[in-house]
């Protein structure tokens, strides 16, 4: 096992140490760092080992947990057998269900679980020997659990990006109003390279404050969620524009907010296109961090260049 897996295990271990203490029973084995060997002919209740290894020879009657090790029950557990990190060797007896995770579980013969047997990142060997009442899980990849975990979570941030950002945009239109849409809107398309290296220029910026505050204390306590929340209306009013900017292309004749509207649910379908879409998001979310900086939030297109009262395009 690596180093890191093992501190990890220590940890974890630890955690559940100090929950465990308060109900600790007289006949409960734990230990960390030394290997348990429950005798036969003794009777233990609990059973805990961390970066260690358990042989239970004996009798378990409740559960027998190893973290960072490897458990042998020749003898009987009349609770679950679990090991993370480690394998199990099974040629007694368990009451209830056989885990192990990023490890395997060896049945010998006349082995018998009377619940499930799992194993992750591991295979059941020797299923045919054992007697096993419940089912038994085998996942030898984690690939297949992360895929479906990221299917899961693409599903689900495809439908709030659908719903969530046409709904946004659409509110941020309405409070802006049609006037310092149009400025917005003529500012991405005017100074779309500009806004484009100073939406860039913005992000760089945030991520080397947080980054750098993590080791010098730059930052005044409490100023980290009022700047980012200033980002975000910075960038929920970019969007508008640009979400305008395409949309009365689509709809030259209809009204600024509806056309920010149907242009926002535009933006957000190519967003979902593979490789070409990914790329196109990452232009329009540079645009809208830098598009509402350059026009004074929609005061002008040459607000930067010291124009603050250029009139905006009749809409």
């Amino acid at each position: 096992m690596s180093a890191t897996l093992r501190m990890f295990a220590l940890i974890l271990g630890c955690c559940v140490l100090a929950a465990t203490a308060w109900g600790k029973s007289d006949q409960d084995r734990i230990s960390v760092g030394a290997d348990l060997l429950i005798e036969r002919g003794e009777l233990v209740s609990d059973v805990l080992c961390v970066n260690c290894s358990i042989r239970v020879e004996g009798e378990a009657t409740g559960d027998v947990v190893a973290i960072g090790g490897r458990i042998t029950v020749p003898g009987r557990v009349r609770g679950d057998v679990v090991a993370v990190g480690g394998s199990v060797a099974l040629s007694g007896t368990v009451g209830g269900d056989v885990v192990a995770v990023a490890g395997a579980v060896d049945l010998s013969p006349g082995a018998a679980i009377a619940g499930d047997t799992v194993a992750i990142l591991g295979g059941v060997e020797g299923a045919r020997d054992g007697r096993i009442g419940g089912k038994v899980t085998s996942v030898r990849s984690i690939v297949p659990i992360v895929a479906s975990g990221l299917a899961v979570v693409l599903v689900m941030c495809l439908i709030a990006a659908l719903v969530f950002q046409p709904l946004l945009t659409l509110l941020s239109a309405a409070i802006l109003g049609p006037n310092r849409l149009a400025v917005l809107a003529d500012t991405a398309a005017s100074r779309g390279l500009l806004s484009f290296f100073l939406g860039a220029g913005l992000l760089f910026a945030s991520f080397m404050l947080s980054f750098v505050g993590v080791f010098i204390p730059l930052w005044i306590p409490g100023l980290q969620f009022p700047f980012g929340a200033i980002l975000f209306v910075v960038l929920v009013v970019g969007y508008a524009g640009v979400s305008y900017w395409v949309g009365r292309g689509l709809a030259p004749r209809a009204n600024a907010v509806l056309a920010a509207f149907l242009g926002a649910i535009l933006v957000t379908i190519i967003q979902m296109i593979p490789i070409v879409g990914w790329i196109a998001g990452f232009i329009f979310f540079m645009m809208a961090l830098g598009t509402p900086v350059v026009s004074g939030f929609g005061t002008a297109v040459d607000w930067m260049g010291g124009r603050p009262n250029t009139p905006a395009k009749p809409v």
